[in-house]
């Protein structure tokens, strides 16, 4: 038994390795592109570059309708070509509606955003390209390939940056054509998404003749046994990414500069959610799903990954809060002290995000969607609550920050609390087999 615990350990520790080690470069790489992108473009550019993402960003996640998921715990391995189909054809579908219907929204409500119009098409290339990755993950977690995983989200980081960085030094800072700033920000983030595309699907494109044969019959008969993907998963996805848009939105409501300071102060929040807890979930999942099939729980899963992420969590809030403004302004520079500002009153809400990001996926591992579903709808509704308190009684936006983040940290710290007691599920089976 010992052997055996030992041995499951020292595959969590390895896969996590694997994968947070290609991140970790791709981490800095990030770091080192956000101190340059402060340096060479104005808050404003920054601002619209991320308005501009800001709904292709809450759809992401659910442009396959979640149905990647289902490619990792499908246990019929005759059904993974049907789904890698169905997640083809969802995508595609999802990312021209989206894109369609946004440029809807601009020409209607947000006339100060027409003159870029233009840059649409790229954002829907980003968002299929997305798609396309978010099915290769799911293929390559499938069979424990965390290493192409990581070395492909390595070379998209760096082209992503690559292709930002080098033009905007040469005609931005250098040549002073600020009026290019924000293609240059969107076109090579775009399409940044399709490298290592082929590399990473290599055995899928080889057998892409015999995944296009599948009969669509196939592909919706598969789409109705897992139909709680779309129905109960993609909604309470969409609801936690829309939200985060929202902000970005609610944001750009106090100006175009608040969006720019908004805009780098949660990529640099994001990262270590990106490095630890993205990685981390993936090996949770799949340790979760196997251990639940086994025992009708997940609770050696969830207890090692909490503490894990506990002893990186505390000390990681106390940096955010205390020491962001002042690293903010001597690495970014004095005009970024504010984003520092903001790190600080978004510290409590990642910290608390940094652990949940992780946990949730126990609750697919447990079919129970539903859970999570009512977990994202409530952020959503605080976010949006949060949104006209600050509307009614006239407060800035750092007021907001403040107030946003402690009502979605009482959300989230709910989502954990759930998480764990799904993960104690043998209980609950025996009491039934009784």
């Amino acid at each position: 038994m010992n052997k055996k615990m030992n041995l499951r350990e020292n595959t969590f520790l390895k896969s996590l390795t694997v994968l947070a080690t290609s991140s970790l470069a791709a981490q800095v790489i990030l770091a080192l592109h956000q101190i340059l992108l402060a340096r060479v473009f104005t808050a404003e550019s920054l601002g619209v570059y991320n308005f501009l993402l800001a709904v292709p960003m809450a759809f992401v996640g659910v442009i396959c309708g979640r149905y990647d998921l289902a490619i990792v715990y499908e246990e019929d391995e005759k059904k993974v070509f049907p789904l890698v189909k169905l997640n083809v054809l969802v995508n595609v579908l999802v990312s021209f509606l989206v894109t369609v219907g946004y440029i809807i929204y601009v020409v209607f409500f947000k006339k100060d955003y027409i003159g870029d119009l233009y840059l649409f098409p790229f954002l829907f290339l980003y968002m299929a390209a997305y798609g396309l990755t978010n099915t290769l993950n799911a293929y390559n977690n499938r069979y424990k390939d965390y290493k192409m995983i990581a070395k492909m989200y390595f070379v998209r980081t760096l082209a992503q940056c690559l292709g930002m960085a080098i033009p905007g030094v040469i005609m931005v800072y250098f040549l002073k054509m600020e009026n290019l700033s924000v293609p240059i920000l969107i076109i090579p983030y775009c399409i940044g998404m399709f490298f290592g595309v082929f590399t990473q699907g290599k055995f899928l494109f080889q057998n892409r003749k015999e995944i296009a044969a599948v009969p669509m019959k196939t592909v919706l008969e598969t789409a109705g046994i897992h139909k709680k993907q779309p129905l109960l998963s993609a909604p309470a996805i969409f609801a936690n990414s829309f939200s985060y848009s929202l902000m970005t939105m609610i944001s750009e409501g106090f100006g175009k500069a608040c969006a720019g300071y908004y805009s780098i102060s949660t990529r640099l929040l994001g990262m270590p959610i990106s490095l630890i807890s993205g990685n981390l979930s993936k090996v949770y999942m799949e340790e979760a799903s196997k251990e639940y099939n086994e025992t009708g729980g997940y609770k050696r899963a969830f207890d090692r990954t909490f503490k894990f992420l506990i002893v990186i969590a505390v000390p990681m809030f106390f940096c955010m809060y205390f020491l962001a403004p002042v690293l903010c302004g001597i690495v970014l520079g004095e005009e970024w002290v504010v984003a520092g500002e903001y790190i600080k009153a978004l510290s409590v809400m990642f910290t608390f995000r940094f652990v949940s990001t992780a946990l949730s996926p126990g609750l697919y591992a447990c079919r129970k969607q539903q859970t999570e579903f009512v977990v994202q709808v409530l952020l959503l509704a605080v976010t949006v609550a949060a949104g006209i308190f600050t509307k009614i009684f006239n407060m800035d936006i750092i007021s907001f920050l403040y107030a946003v983040g402690a009502a979605r940290s009482a959300v989230m710290l709910f989502q954990i609390i759930m998480v764990f007691v799904y993960s104690r599920g043998k209980k609950k089976e025996i009491k039934t087999a009784e």
